[in-house]
């Protein structure tokens, strides 16, 4: 399959509903003010990107990284975050960065965090479940209904 490839893009207010993205890699892009509703990404490739002010509700992932990718003001909601938050190889974040983000209805299962920092969230009716959580920073994060 023919892969199509984006770099250095600024993609702005973009919006996709029930969409598959198939074979895509977006590297150093900024998405802003974008959102992705029930989503599948299938086999595509977030590299060192930023989302900024997005969107993300119940997206799936079917082999796709967000490796070194920055999410900020972001809404995150419904999601799974062992298929987003780690990359294919290996269960350790991928993602760089969350910051002032909105997760709400968050699954957190068997990611091992390192020293991640989750400050300044708001981490809403989210669970974490058999995860490494020791060196992580919750400062400043508002954890209401979150396990």
């Amino acid at each position: 399959m023919e892969v199509k490839s984006y770099r250095g893009r600024k993609l702005g207010k973009v919006s996709l509903e029930m969409k598959t993205l198939q074979y895509h890699e977006f590297e150093d892009c900024v998405f802003e003010d974008c959102t992705f509703l029930n989503v599948t990404f299938k086999e595509c490739l977030f590299l060192d990107c930023k989302f900024v002010r997005c969107t993300f509700a119940d997206i799936k992932n079917q082999g796709t990284d967000f490796k070194g990718c920055e999410f900020e003001g972001c809404n995150l909601l419904s999601l799974n975050w062992a298929d987003v938050f780690t990359s294919r190889s290996a269960m350790m974040p991928s993602v760089k960065s969350i910051k002032n983000c909105s997760i709400k209805y968050g699954i957190f299962s068997k990611i091992n965090f390192g020293k991640f920092n989750f400050s300044t969230n708001d981490i809403v009716d989210s669970t974490f479940s058999d995860c490494r959580l020791s060196c992580a920073s919750f400062k400043g994060c508002n954890l209401k209904f979150t396990e």
